[in-house]
């Protein structure tokens, strides 16, 4: 596989909101909110690898599933510059206690 069909122009707006809206499916028969903010619903494009990014963001969200007891609202947002786009994830929960960072 070249480099060239690896990384594409992705959408990330589109593919966070699909991925978080997959995620809210399941979080919500555990009473975990998770929300998407994006103001004025803006496009975000980036360089990168579909597959990968899915990877990145499957990972962390059954991270969330797992946390459930301890996080139980988790807010995605973007930021920006001129140059680039963040994306920022808070969540409103009391925090992971040190001694279970291993375990993620």
């Amino acid at each position: 596989m070249s480099r060239s069909e690896v990384f594409a122009l992705v959408n990330l707006s589109e593919f966070v909101a699909n991925e978080v809206k997959e995620a809210s499916d399941i979080a919500a028969l555990r009473r975990i909110t998770i929300e998407l903010q994006n103001k004025n619903n803006s496009s975000y494009y980036i360089r990168g690898s579909s597959r990968e990014l899915h990877t990145l963001l499957s990972n962390l969200l059954q991270m969330l599933l797992i946390t459930h007891m301890i996080i139980q609202k988790w807010r995605f947002f973007f930021t920006t510059t001129t140059a680039e786009v963040t994306l920022h994830i808070k969540d409103k929960g009391i925090g992971i206690p040190k001694e279970t960072y291993l375990e993620f």
